[in-house]
């Protein structure tokens, strides 16, 4: 809903479309909100993952989002629009997320994400290109198969270490001390 706001140049009409919701959907609903968008914008003080922007990202959105928290570990300025802070501060102490002396989180800039929100709407090509610099980039690290590329290999790093080690300890006791193995 749109305030009455003192200022002529700002209209209903020069308005971006845009929607709060507040219920849950369902996946299938996500991927046709993603679909039904243009960029997704994702102001938070904090998040230990930020699973809705990398949704987004492998949508081939342009995400625009706090440069703070979880998001940082694969939000780049060259996949996304990071929004910068104004500060971090305390979390209150009647916050619903819990408070702990000195647990902080950041204030993103309202101006820097109105800026990034102007200049994707009159730089739409750029955001299309970054939304496809973000899905090549969570495809090729995030995928099943990129994720279970990672995990087979760490795997196979664990199984060396076993069988090393049991062969160490198979070793006759005499054969480990000429190895300089025992003291």
């Amino acid at each position: 809903m749109c305030r009455n706001i003192d200022n002529p140049k700002i209209t209903r009409a020069t308005l971006p479309n845009f929607c709060i919701i507040s219920q849950s959907l369902s996946g299938k609903e996500v991927t046709t909100l993603y679909n039904s968008v243009d960029a997704f914008v994702y102001t938070t003080r904090g998040e230990g993952w930020g699973l809705p922007a990398m949704q987004a990202m492998s949508m081939g959105l342009p995400v625009m989002a706090t440069n703070f928290g979880g998001v940082t570990d694969f939000m780049k300025p060259s996949n996304s629009f990071l929004i910068q802070l104004d500060g971090v501060v305390e979390i209150p102490t009647d916050s619903v997320y819990g408070w702990s002396l000195g647990t902080k989180w950041a204030e993103p800039s309202v101006a820097a994400t109105v800026s990034i929100f102007q200049y994707l709407a009159t730089h739409r090509s750029h955001g299309q290109r970054v939304g496809a610099v973000a899905r090549k980039y969570i495809v090729d690290n995030y995928s099943e198969e990129a994720l279970g590329a990672i995990i087979n290999d760490h795997l196979q790093r664990i199984r060396s270490k076993v069988l090393s080690r049991r062969l160490h300890a198979a070793a006759p006791r005499h054969a480990r001390q000429k190895k300089g193995l025992l003291g």
